[in-house]
């Protein structure tokens, strides 16, 4: 079943409550899974796959985005990581 993601900006609203959700292509219990691993589960209040399609109101595009593996950047600072994606 696809996994559909309508924009949210990070934090969910929901009526006056906002919500923090974590993400993982390996699913739900990954992104458990991984935030467990830190000691941050109680942070989030829901755990989901990476979506297949993202409705969102500003084209992916335009978005100002840079991608990197983390085996990329595991020996750069912020600064450097940001240099690295032209910011």
């Amino acid at each position: 079943m696809p996994v559909i993601y309508v924009d949210a900006t990070f934090i969910r609203s929901f009526g006056s409550k906002r919500m923090l959700t974590c993400w993982s292509s390996g699913g739900a219990a990954s992104a458990r899974s991984s935030a467990a691993d830190v000691g941050l589960t109680d942070c989030f209040t829901a755990f989901l796959p990476k979506p297949h399609l993202l409705l969102d109101d500003v084209q992916v595009g335009s978005w100002k985005l840079g991608q990197l593996h983390p085996s990329e950047c595991s020996s750069l600072t912020a600064e450097e990581v940001l240099a690295s994606i032209g910011r």
